[in-house]
């Protein structure tokens, strides 16, 4: 059932649509219906020729040859939209619909990009229809407890760096994969054993389609293997494919400390330094996180500090008083933390703020009638701002952390070579 260049919705039965009550799923439709009624195909084929004929004039006014498929003008009358792939409940009703009451092992759904195209409002539809999705898909296979392995969206882009931390942060493809991961964890934690969960985005490359394509397959057949052939037995299995949770999250003096359902590791490549999360004041303006391992100081019998490693406080020395977090958040992002299988954290966050208020200035929003593309475009200058204010900061701060040793060493150095 693979097609490419699709969108949550076309996977979707309509009449489960019609259902939702989500505002930008109601508009979702209405705008389709009213394509769909608009379209005229005399009118489409009146176009088709005119375009034709124009086409033609210019071939013969430049004596150029006419080409072969241009031999005759066009006679056909096209459906129009409402035979478009990404038309709501297309797809389900002509790859999926048909296939209803076939015993199948599962599915591994991998989609999402051309849903990033449609902005925020599109990104929190996704979230309203896509467990929505899942459940008919189940009812088509006659199966309630049909295994599906959710593949979050894949990277596209640059990858992001300390250099160009922030504005990767403004592309919506990353809600999706939200989007994506709390649909997962709304049946995980209802007491669904068969629905299932595989990051790609740690595969970066800056292209859409995921091109280190085995890591990803890897993790689904775990998932596969450990919750639906019980390969590894009971007990422990889910540890071979389930990403670790935040289970608790606390804001302390200055910092922000999450415990989590595991003790956490990185990746191989990343030298034991943590990367990934970023965070934020009231102003909602997110810088990277220095990540450190809780500690309550408790030492051992060796006088060493006893570290939590399922714990981890977050901070900045740009945020006094951090509220909100977020993890992995970039199409493309600079994210290194797994549990101790490897199984990378997913992307998340504690806030609930829109792209187009963060970070937050002051009567941005007062204007209903500002074009969305001049808003995003007074964001994109801000946080170039603010990327530039970071690195200011940051290089203000190293100097400050060096000038006592600086000073140490100068004067050092004249004492050693002052006359004796």
């Amino acid at each position: 059932t693979s097609i490419g260049g699709t969108t949550v919705e076309t996977w979707t039965p309509e009449a489960v649509l019609r259902e939702v009550e989500g505002v930008e799923t109601k508009e979702l439709l209405k705008t389709w219906d009213e394509k769909v009624a608009a379209y005229d195909p005399q009118a489409d084929l009146k176009e088709q020729i005119a375009r034709y004929e124009s086409r033609l004039k210019q071939l013969k006014d430049k004596n150029e040859a006419i080409p072969a498929d241009m031999a005759q003008p066009p006679s056909a009358l096209r459906p129009g939209p409402a035979a478009d792939n990404n038309r709501p409940g297309r797809l389900y009703a002509g790859v999926i619909q048909p296939l209803e009451g076939l015993s199948v092992a599962g599915a591994l759904f991998h989609q999402g990009f051309n849903n990033a195209f449609s902005g925020s409002a599109g990104t929190r539809m996704y979230y309203q229809v896509f467990g929505k999705m899942i459940t008919a898909w189940r009812k088509a296979f006659h199966n309630p407890e049909m295994p599906f392995c959710i593949i979050s969206l894949c990277t596209a882009g640059e990858p992001q760096t300390f250099d160009n931390f922030l504005q990767p942060m403004m592309d919506v493809g990353v809600l999706v994969r939200e989007a994506q991961y709390k649909t997962f964890r709304d049946f995980y934690d209802a007491g669904d054993q068969h629905i299932g969960y595989v990051s790609s985005f740690d595969q970066r490359k800056s292209w859409y389609h995921p091109q280190i394509k085995i890591p990803v397959g890897e993790r689904a057949a775990k998932w596969a293997l450990a919750s639906e052939y019980k390969v590894f037995g009971d007990r422990g299995a889910e540890n071979y494919w389930l990403p670790p949770s935040i289970t608790e999250s606390k804001i302390e003096s200055g910092s922000i400390r999450l415990t989590f359902s595991t003790t956490l590791s990185t990746k191989d490549d990343s030298d034991g330094k943590m990367l990934g999360f970023a965070v934020a004041g009231k102003d909602r303006r997110f810088y990277p996180a220095d990540i450190n391992w809780y500690t309550d100081g408790s030492k051992d019998d060796r006088n060493r500090v006893i570290y939590s490693r399922n714990s981890l406080v977050l901070s900045s020395p740009f945020v006094s008083e951090p509220e909100h977090y977020r993890y992995a958040w970039g199409r493309n992002p600079m994210a290194n933390i797994t549990s101790p299988q490897a199984i990378p954290l997913a992307a998340q966050r504690s806030d609930d703020w829109l792209p187009e208020e963060t970070p937050l200035i002051p009567n941005l929003a007062d204007d209903p009638n500002r074009p969305a593309n001049v808003t995003r475009g007074l964001l994109l200058k801000e946080i170039q701002f603010g990327e530039m204010q970071r690195k200011i900061q940051q290089a203000e701060k190293t100097l400050a952390d060096l000038k006592p040793a600086y000073e140490k060493a100068i004067a050092e150095r004249e004492k050693a070579v002052a006359p004796k």
